[in-house]
C-alpha cells in the first residue's frame, strides 16, 4: 500500500516543528561543540587579526566552527551558509544563541578567512584538535582501567603489591623510554580541480586570454584600429584537430606550431599596446597581469618543446590560472601522472597528520626520517 501526502494539503505555518522543546544532547554537533578546545583555536585564529586596527569581524567562534562544519561535511562555501541557515544543531555549534533565518555572513568571507589564517595555523588548529582528542582518550581509558582494578581487587589475593606497566620507574627520563606505538607512513597527492592538460589545448586557452587582454587595453587607447589576431582562422583550426576522432602525432604537432605562432603574435601586440602607457598608470589589474605573466612562460616552454621534439620540461605549466599546479609521476594503473599537491602524510592510531606539502614533485623518501621524529617528538615523549 501506498501513502502520500499532497503538496496542496500542506502549508509551512501548520508544519508541526519541535523547536519549542529541548535540543537532543546525544546529537553529534552538540558533543562536537562540548569536546572542541574552542578558546584555543579561537586564539590561533585571533593571530591572524590586527589587534588595534580595523573594524570588528564576525565572532571567532563562528569564523572556526564555520571552517570545521565545511571541512567535516566536505561542502562548498555557499553550501555551508544554507546548511548553517537551515541547521539548528550547526547554529548551536558555532555558538548562536537562538535560531536564525538569515545568513550568518556572505559565503565570500571563507575565502578570506583561509588566506588569512594559511596553511600554518590551519596545522596549530588540527594540532589541538588532536592533543584534545588525545586526552579525552586518555581519560576514558585510565576511567576504564581503574574499573577494572576495581573490580579484580575482589579477587587478588592479599599481600601482592600492584606494579607499574612495562616495569618503567616514575624517574625514567624520555631519552630511556622505549620505542612503542605505530606509525603508519604514505604519499598521496591531492587533485586538484583542473582541465586535464594537453600541449594544444593550454595554447588555445592562452591564444583566447591574449586576445582578451588585447581588447581590454585597446578599449583604453585611441587607436582608432585593433591589432589583427586572427582569431577565427585560430579558432576554426583549433576545433578542426580536436573534433577528430584518431589524431596523428603529425597533426598535432603541426596544430601546435600554428597556435604557437597566433600566440607569439598576440604577445607582440600587447607588449606594443603597454609600450603606449609608458609613464601613466599600468593599464592592466593584477589578475590580467599574473595571467599575462603565465602566458609568456607558457609560451617560452611550449616554443622550447616544439622546437627540441620533447614532451616535458622543468617547472612545467599545466593550468594558467594555476600555475603553480605540477604533474607528478606515479606510475599506477589508473593514471600515470596526477596534477595536484604531493603529500606526505603520517596515521597515529587513527589521526593522520600532515606533515609535508609540496607542488613539486620530491622523492618521498626523504620524508621518512623527518615523520619518524616528529611522531617522536609528539607522541611517545610528551
Amino acid at each position: 500500500m501506498l501513502r502520500y501526502t499532497s503538496t496542496k494539503q500542506i502549508e509551512i505555518f501548520k508544519f508541526e516543528h519541535p523547536f519549542q522543546t529541548e535540543l537532543d544532547p546525544e546529537n553529534r554537533w552538540v558533543k562536537l561543540s562540548n569536546l572542541l578546545p574552542w578558546d584555543e583555536l579561537v586564539g590561533i585564529y585571533a593571530r591572524s587579526l590586527l589587534q588595534s586596527k580595523g573594524k570588528y569581524g564576525i565572532d571567532g567562534r563562528l569564523a572556526v566552527g564555520s571552517l570545521i562544519i565545511k571541512h567535516k561535511l566536505g561542502i562548498s562555501d555557499r553550501e555551508v551558509i544554507e546548511t548553517l541557515k537551515e541547521n539548528i544543531y550547526l547554529q548551536y555549534f558555532v555558538g548562536f544563541k537562538g535560531f536564525r533565518k538569515e545568513a550568518a555572513f556572505d559565503s565570500s568571507l571563507l575565502v578570506e578567512l583561509r588566506k588569512r589564517m594559511g596553511a600554518e595555523k590551519f596545522d596549530l588548529m588540527n594540532q589541538e584538535i588532536i592533543n584534545r582528542s588525545e586526552e579525552v582518550t586518555k581519560v576514558q581509558k585510565k576511567k576504564a582501567k581503574s574499573d577494572s582494578a576495581r573490580e579484580g581487587n575482589d579477587t587478588k589475593p592479599k599481600g601482592q603489591s600492584p606494579t607499574t606497566e612495562g616495569g618503567n620507574s616514575d624517574k625514567q627520563t624520555s631519552k630511556e623510554l622505549p620505542n612503542h606505538g605505530k606509525l603508519k607512513i604514505d604519499a598521496t597527492v591531492s587533485d586538484q580541480m583542473i582541465l586535464y592538460p594537453t600541449d594544444l589545448g593550454l595554447l588555445n586557452r592562452a591564444r583566447e586570454e591574449s586576445e582578451r587582454i588585447i581588447d581590454v587595453l585597446y578599449k583604453k587607447t585611441e587607436l582608432k584600429k585593433k591589432p589583427r589576431t586572427y582569431r577565427r582562422e585560430a579558432r576554426k583550426a583549433y576545433l578542426t584537430v580536436t573534433k577528430k576522432r584518431n589524431k596523428s602525432q603529425k597533426l598535432i604537432r603541426k596544430s601546435i606550431g600554428k597556435q604557437l605562432r597566433y600566440l607569439g603574435r598576440d604577445i607582440k601586440h600587447i607588449h606594443k599596446l603597454l609600450d603606449m602607457f609608458e609613464g601613466k598608470e599600468f593599464p592592466l589589474n593584477k589578475r590580467d597581469q599574473k595571467i599575462f605573466w603565465v602566458i609568456q612562460l607558457l609560451y617560452s616552454q611550449q616554443e622550447e618543446m616544439y622546437g627540441e621534439k620533447k614532451h616535458s620540461i622543468a617547472n612545467r605549466i599545466v593550468n594558467i590560472y594555476q600555475p603553480y599546479v605540477r604533474p607528478i609521476p606515479r606510475g599506477k594503473e589508473k593514471a600515470s601522472v596526477e596534477f595536484g599537491a604531493k603529500l606526505g602524510v603520517s596515521e597515529v592510531e587513527g589521526y593522520v597528520r600532515i606533515n609535508n606539502l609540496s607542488w613539486e614533485a620530491y622523492n618521498e623518501s626523504s620524508d621518512l626520517k623527518p615523520q619518524v621524529e616528529e611522531y617522536k617528538d609528539q607522541c611517545c615523549f610528551r
